[in-house]
């Protein structure tokens, strides 16, 4: 999840691993990965799995609203993942952001 969100924090926690490192890994591992935001994407939430087509520049958008609001990248990732599962391809960004936010509120993409 930490790759296909680009969070470069998380993955610092790595012993050895800088942020210079870090971003080198999301950058060379999302290339090999394909484009996960279109493509089928697992992600584990609420132990369970969500596998969603999503739009990349939609996605991209609420975690980047979420992130302005101070929401963890990777748990931003979630809630709009988990929003988007639920809401359907046809949603717009202003119902997903308020979807993905009712996720974080309650704790379940934590």
């Amino acid at each position: 999840n930490a790759i296909s969100a680009g969070d470069k924090n998380l993955i610092t926690k790595a012993p050895g691993v800088g942020p210079k490192l870090a971003a080198r890994i999301i950058t060379e591992l999302k290339d090999k990965m394909g484009s996960v935001y279109q493509s089928q994407i697992v992600a584990n939430h609420d132990q369970k799995f969500i596998k969603k087509k999503v739009d990349e520049g939609v996605i991209s958008d609420v975690i980047s609203a979420l992130e302005n609001l101070g929401y963890q990248r990777v748990n931003a990732y979630a809630a709009s993942l988990a929003a988007a599962e639920r809401l359907g391809d046809s949603v717009s960004l202003q119902v997903l952001i308020r979807e993905a936010l009712s996720e974080l509120s309650t704790g379940k993409s934590e």
